[in-house]
């Protein structure tokens, strides 16, 4: 099963077969759709896009009357690209998660993207500095357990654990800018991903 199924020609096979792979998506370019892939990318001017699920598939160059949750014009922007295929696969995660917890609560999507080097929240891609990026991270793998200053810091600056609350409060600002609430601080001991 591939990520995403790119259905066009061309330069803009070329334009979204590069992106994918910024993006760290496996991808195949194909003349029809696949039905293993979980995203369809599609030049509505090449693919009939009816016998699509319209809430997993992006319309390149779709017209006004077709019915698409997602669709660009061309020429369109990267980062339009980027957060439709976002949202879809926060959708994504989000209905997996739901399935597993009984109680039907489910939590925001956050990821790394280790090649733009950002921070992925609910739909939002959001670039991180490198110590920004190394707390995030240590905190998004651990989620749940809380990190003390002297973990964080031997990350970032060893021997130097009083910058971390200063590194975390940049970090903050960016990932928490939609009030959203991400790391939590744990008084006398560190911060915490929940």
């Amino acid at each position: 099963m591939v990520d995403v199924n790119i259905v066009a020609g061309g330069n803009i096979a070329v334009l979204l077969s590069l992106e994918a792979e910024r993006m760290g998506l496996t991808y195949r370019v194909t003349s029809l759709p696949l039905k293993s892939a979980f995203i369809y990318i599609v030049d509505a001017e090449l693919c009939d896009g009816k016998r699509l699920d319209k809430g997993r598939t992006i319309a390149v160059n779709g017209g006004e009357d077709e019915e698409f949750q997602y669709a660009l014009r061309w020429p369109f922007l990267i980062s339009e690209l980027r957060r439709m295929v976002y949202s879809i696969l926060v959708n994504r995660e989000m209905t997996e998660k739901a399935k597993d917890e009984p109680s039907g609560e489910t939590g925001v999507y956050m990821a790394l993207n280790s090649r733009s080097r950002s921070a992925v929240i609910a739909d939002r891609e959001i670039p991180l500095s490198p110590t920004e990026y190394l707390i995030f991270e240590a905190l998004l793998k651990r989620r749940g357990e809380v990190l003390t200053y002297g973990e964080l810091a031997e990350l970032t600056e060893p021997g130097k654990s009083n910058k971390i609350n200063v590194h975390v409060c940049f970090l903050r600002k960016k990932l928490e800018a939609d009030g959203l609430k991400v790391i939590y601080s744990v008084r006398g001991k560190g911060f915490v991903i929940k």
